[in-house]
């Protein structure tokens, strides 16, 4: 007997209410109620960035929209139109079926070998060299995975599927969103997130080229898989991937549908050469692109500017921003958006080694949308916010090294310190750490005011970073040594630090109008 999960009507998609109540609703829901929703919830960041992207796979196949006027009707309308999403709907019903017999959602019914346990989706538990801190989940110890996890968890893998060894002379590749830190635009409710995200369809070719007769999601293609290519037909054909051919294993229960076990091997390869509409990428000489992403050591805030530089080039030899900034920008020029309106953006994304996750984050800044056609503003931003702030960054690391360099002297050997000696104690003091962690809430402030008040958000932000810098010099210095021995040491350094805040940073009024 078929099992049936449908996922229009089985609420599996995690969303908060907009009076900030949690609840699951089924994909049919989700989008016709979406102007009455805050945003979709998870405290996994693939999972949210994973349902974003089915839900603008979705929104682009129904709606379009083919031009700038045809968006702005959209967004004007406030909501999507229920009479297309149910027509469409409808027409596909059948391979939303999570457990259906010939096509089950974003699934390979013809998979040979690869049986896995439910761990192998689930990047928080511990699974083959994917051992997790504090996790006491195993290959041999899989809990079984409800009908609603393990659809999320689908959705997640096929686009954050990680390169490694399937079986012997096979291998899995990443999923399109592993590399590097997608970029979406947020609105006040997830209608308005899916429009600001939503890119005009079919794009321009140089964002991703389209087929339109041949390009469609993956629940409308009898056989992803068959034609083994490694370029997309299209941007649908991308939101839907099939990066792995996946067949899940259901077991009816007294509490409903479950899955066990799955079958996973490798799918389709994307070629290198594709480059995602929802990524930043950087131009580096002889290189070409290199993907922003999540650094262990490096927050992604200090990478804002590259998000609003001005008129891409259409050479391809400048940075990349993603598509839907490039949208806001020609919104805005067309004055289909207010340029005194105030989003956010979310980053989300994971930071991995060799098959290995090291970490997975999402974050969240303001988006000012005066930032899209004031050149002036970007390059304030990029120079005395940004600029201001790695110039002191580097400063302080000075400082830290002299005042290592001042201590382990003191050793009554004489001659220069071992450099690596110092830099151990220079990573020991932490003292760039602790200067960074301190500066992201006042970014997020300095961002949202800069527009409005520029000579007084960069006064404020100068004291912002002085008062940073010196605190964390001090912290470093009060763990550094006894306070006798290293007294001179201390002063000498700190005396660089101050002679280096002086040369960076200028004394302006810090008063508002």
């Amino acid at each position: 007997m078929e099992l049936e999960f449908n996922l229009l009507d089985q609420p599996w998609i995690p969303v908060t209410q907009t009076d900030g109540r949690p609840t699951m609703m089924g994909l049919k829901e989700a989008l016709l109620r979406s102007h009455n929703l805050l945003e979709i919830s998870s405290a996994s960041p693939l999972v949210v960035g994973s349902l974003h992207r089915l839900l603008l796979a979705i929104a682009h196949r129904v709606f379009g929209p083919a031009d700038h006027g045809a968006w702005a009707r959209l967004w004007a309308a406030g909501h999507w139109d229920e009479k297309a999403l149910s027509a469409y709907f409808e027409r596909w019903r059948s391979r939303f079926n999570l457990f259906d017999d010939a096509h089950p959602f974003y699934q390979c019914r013809n998979v040979e070998g690869g049986a896995r346990k439910t761990n192998f989706f689930s990047p928080e538990r511990a699974s083959g060299n994917n051992a997790m801190l504090f996790d006491h989940h195993s290959d041999e110890r899989a809990d079984p995975l409800p009908a609603p996890e393990a659809a999320r968890l689908l959705v997640a893998h096929q686009a954050f599927g990680l390169a490694g060894t399937s079986r012997p002379g096979e291998n899995f590749t990443d999923g399109p969103w592993t590399r590097g830190s997608i970029f979406l635009v947020q609105g006040d409710t997830l209608f308005q997130t899916l429009m600001l995200n939503m890119i005009l369809y079919p794009p321009a070719d140089d964002i991703l080229p389209t087929a339109p007769q041949s390009d469609k999601p993956i629940w409308e293609q009898d056989d992803a898989w068959a034609d083994g290519r490694s370029i997309p037909h299209g941007y649908l054909d991308y939101l839907t991937w099939p990066s792995r051919r996946v067949l899940l294993k259901p077991q009816a229960t007294a509490d409903g549908i479950v899955v066990a076990e799955l079958q996973v091997v490798p799918g389709l390869r994307l070629d290198a050469s594709v480059l995602d509409p929802a990524k930043v990428y950087r131009i580096e000489p002889e290189r070409g692109f290199k993907l922003v992403g999540f650094e262990e050591d490096k927050d992604l805030w200090r990478d804002s500017a590259t998000l609003f530089r001005l008129s891409d080039d259409p050479s391809g030899q400048a940075d990349r921003r993603p598509a839907a900034f490039r949208l806001l920008e020609s919104l805005v020029a067309r004055r289909v958006l207010d340029r005194r309106s105030v989003y956010r953006y979310m980053a989300v994304g994971m930071c991995n080694n060799r098959a290995k996750i090291n970490f997975w984050r999402q974050e969240r800044m303001p988006l000012p949308l005066a930032y899209f056609e004031d050149r002036e503003l970007v390059g304030c931003l990029r120079e005395e916010i940004l600029g201001r702030a790695e110039a002191v960054g580097q400063v302080l690391e000075q400082a830290a090294s002299e005042l290592a360099r001042q201590l382990l002297s003191h050793d009554g050997q004489g001659g220069s310190p071992d450099k690596t000696e110092v830099q151990r104690l220079v990573d020991q003091m932490a003292a760039e750490r602790h200067y960074w962690s301190a500066l992201e809430v006042p970014f997020r402030q300095a961002m949202e005011t800069l527009p409005h008040d520029a000579d007084g958000t960069q006064a404020e932000w100068y004291n912002t970073l002085r008062r940073a810098a010196r605190d964390a010099f001090e912290r470093a210095a009060r763990a550094s040594a006894a306070p006798v021995r290293a007294f001179k040491a201390v002063t000498m350094a700190r005396g660089h630090l101050e002679a280096g805040l002086r040369e960076k940073l200028p004394h302006i009024n810090a008063g508002r109008p």
